[in-house]
């Protein structure tokens, strides 16, 4: 047993704010129609909030989980194993190529799931949330990484993930 950076924070301790989403400030409407913004109550206005995951240290503590035969290439892996963003979100692939089952959560636990078919680099996902109904996404495998382009209620965002 060891230690090792934090997966969900990148050893930096904090996460980005789940209630404001780092805006720092909420909105909400009035009874009477008007628009009361104040500051973020969770972050307390300052946009990030603690690692749930590290308890804000940015380290967590790591087994030793080297299969027998020694380390797995990512080639032999495919997409095996979770995949996380640096806003927390993570996708966790089970099965083998060129069909998985998909897990995707973030730094308060699992928020859906789906399946995934790779075709060479293409990853195309379908996946249920629970917050946000049916979506699907296409990312590509470049190098160690996934990378894919999502847009959520009229806000686009490109988005890396790494092997965790």
């Amino acid at each position: 047993m060891g230690t090792g950076r934090c997966g969900s924070c990148f050893g930096a301790g904090t996460t980005t704010c789940p209630s404001c989403g780092g805006r720092r400030q909420t909105s909400r409407m009035k009874y009477n129609g008007e628009v009361d913004i104040s500051p973020c109550l969770v972050c307390g206005g300052q946009g990030r909030v603690k690692c749930q995951f590290c308890g804000g240290s940015g380290s967590v503590q790591t087994l030793d989980r080297t299969p027998k035969g020694g380390p797995k290439t990512p080639k032999e892996l495919g997409l095996q194993g979770r995949w996380i963003c640096q806003t927390g979100t993570w996708y966790e692939f089970r099965g083998k190529d060129p069909n998985y089952e998909v897990i995707e959560g973030g730094p308060m636990g699992q928020t859906g799931q789906g399946t995934a078919t790779r075709k060479g680099n293409a990853v195309k996902m379908s996946v249920k949330n629970v917050l946000i109904g049916q979506y699907e996404v296409e990312l590509q495998k470049v190098n160690d990484k996934l990378h894919g382009v999502f847009s959520f209620f009229g806000v686009t965002a490109a988005l890396d993930f790494i092997r965790s």
